[in-house]
């Protein structure tokens, strides 16, 4: 039951985030090309020269090509979205952060 449950969680998880994924693609205009890709594999190639067969060989198989666009895909996401965050960094020693948690 405990399994049953966490994968229901699981794919409940999975489930929004691909439609809430699938609309911000679409309202922040994201999208690859053939062309995206094929560069991105190319500086695989670049660094990784000795093993260039190999990793062409890797790429031209279908699964691994869509892993490699998802995974583009994604860092394009949030590469947009990062233009909308306010990122503000601080700096603490470990004792702060310490004595924080343990107020």
């Amino acid at each position: 039951a405990q399994i049953k449950d966490q994968a229901n969680q699981a794919a409940d998880y999975n489930v929004r985030w691909y439609i809430i994924k699938d609309k911000l693609m679409d309202e922040l205009n994201v999208s690859l090309s053939n062309k995206d890709i094929d560069m991105e594999i190319e500086n695989i190639v670049k660094e990784n020269k000795n093993d260039e067969k190999k990793v062409r060989e890797f790429f031209s198989d279908v699964n691994n090509r869509s892993s490699l666009e998802g995974n583009l895909l994604n860092q394009k996401l949030f590469d947009s979205l990062s233009e909308f965050a306010n990122i503000k960094e601080t700096e603490k020693s470990t004792s702060e952060l310490k004595n924080k948690k343990e107020e």
